[in-house]
């Protein structure tokens, strides 16, 4: 079997934008590291620019645990915070 990256595999197999497969698969990749240890946290993933619309900001984590995020469901901006931890 041969190594596919995930980013081709968007792009050539399911035709998604080049863009569109480069950020899902920056996103989703470090989701899927075989050691634990290695993985990416919900924190740095909720802090991803993937959550925002182009040019929307991307999420924010501050010392207490509480992370901004951006998401622009129904066509407006709106920010939400989690509290991790909790």
């Amino acid at each position: 079997m041969n190594f596919w990256p995930l980013e081709d595999v968007l792009h050539e197999k399911y035709h998604f934008r080049k863009q569109d497969a480069k950020e899902i698969a920056a996103f989703i990749v470090p989701c899927l590291a075989f050691n634990p240890k290695q993985r990416a946290t919900a924190e740095e993933l909720l802090a991803n620019p993937w959550f925002c619309e182009e040019g929307g900001g991307e999420g924010e984590v501050d010392n207490e645990g509480e992370v901004r995020i951006c998401s622009n469901k129904g066509g407006s901006r709106r920010e939400e915070e989690i509290q991790l931890n909790s």
